[in-house]
């Protein structure tokens, strides 16, 4: 499943839904100059990135507005993860997050890990 939603309650309905089910979610957001992709497959869930719903003026885009081009660099990245996913190609974004910032077009990658016992992340 891909998630295009933009705003924090669908993110979190879809990302839930695919949990429960036990779905593979391509998951991208954009806010501003950031963008973000990952891939949530049998481990670590949108919640234990973001365990509540932030602020909501952080959530929609009419609180905060996007940059057009960023919308295709995370749009292309999360097909291609599609492609991973369905053809098994490879591991794709499986525990990892993507972050890019479009001023300087750097993508850095963050572990992504289900909470461990205790609640500290693994």
């Amino acid at each position: 499943m891909l998630d295009c939603t933009d705003t924090w309650p669908s993110r979190l309905a879809v990302a839930d839904a695919c949990a429960e089910l036990g779905i593979p979610l391509v998951w991208g957001a954009v806010q501003g100059w950031f963008g973000q992709v990952t891939v949530f497959a049998g481990g670590a869930t949108l919640r234990d990135i973001f365990p509540t719903e932030p602020a909501p003026d952080f959530g929609v885009c009419d609180a905060g507005g996007v940059l057009g081009p960023l919308c295709g660099q995370v749009g292309a990245a999360m097909a291609s993860q599609a492609v991973v996913a369905l053809t098994g190609a490879g591991r794709g974004l499986s525990g990892v997050l993507q972050v890019v910032d479009a001023r300087d077009g750097a993508w850095r990658s963050l572990p992504v890990g289900a909470p461990a016992r205790g609640g500290a992340r693994a």
